[in-house]
């Protein structure tokens, strides 16, 4: 993802808060690393905690949202993903492919009134690093004029409506923020004459 991708507020989430970790296990040889609140790079990177070793050396592990591509005829994700680090490429590919001993990369998804919440199980060869539950809140941002994403299996003629009645709704709630700005207005005049003719 480029920066200018990263910033496009197409509805995508820009922060998460109320980062909440529920530790089942946790290696003694790690540290957990988290915040209240994150906010993504401008690379499009949501970091939600951290796994670190305690006397520094590898690997190490970063848990992350993953919300795919919002682009047209792209997939958009939900996702909690973990990644590797300070290892080879060849290791990389073990952890996310859950090979030899390797678990983790992907999280499972579990209902939870707090927001967000998703059980993360880490493994190595060498043992279980974590297993915990994290639960959070994304604040995400749409601009007025970002585009509405087509997903290929909506059909363009679908996509297009829905786009439609999405502008209709934007003029109908102006038309209707303007009325009351409108109604207001008179309420005041009217009460201003009022308090005018008594003070008279």
């Amino acid at each position: 993802m480029t920066e200018e991708e990263a910033q496009r507020q197409d509805g995508k989430a820009f922060e998460a808060f109320n980062i909440k970790i529920d530790e089942i296990y946790r290696n003694p040889e790690y540290t957990l690393v988290q915040s209240a609140t994150t906010v993504m790079t401008s690379t499009g990177w949501l970091k939600i905690f951290e796994l670190n070793r305690l006397d520094g050396g590898a690997p190490s592990f970063s848990v992350r949202w993953d919300g795919g591509s919002r682009d047209a005829g792209k997939k958009e994700n939900y996702d909690l993903d973990v990644d590797i680090h300070g290892v080879s490429d060849r290791e990389k590919r073990r952890f996310e492919n859950g090979k030899d001993g390797y678990s983790g990369h992907q999280t499972k998804k579990v209902v939870s009134d707090k927001g967000h919440a998703f059980k993360v199980s880490i493994g190595t060869p060498h043992g279980k690093i974590f297993e915990g539950v994290g639960c959070f809140n994304l604040h995400r941002k749409m601009g007025f004029g970002a585009t509405l994403p087509m997903s290929g299996n909506l059909g363009h003629k679908k996509a297009k409506k829905i786009k439609t009645m999405f502008v209709w709704l934007l003029i109908t709630l102006k038309r209707a923020v303007e009325a009351a700005c409108r109604q207001i207005t008179r309420v005041v005049e009217d009460w201003g004459r009022i308090v005018f003719t008594r003070r008279a």
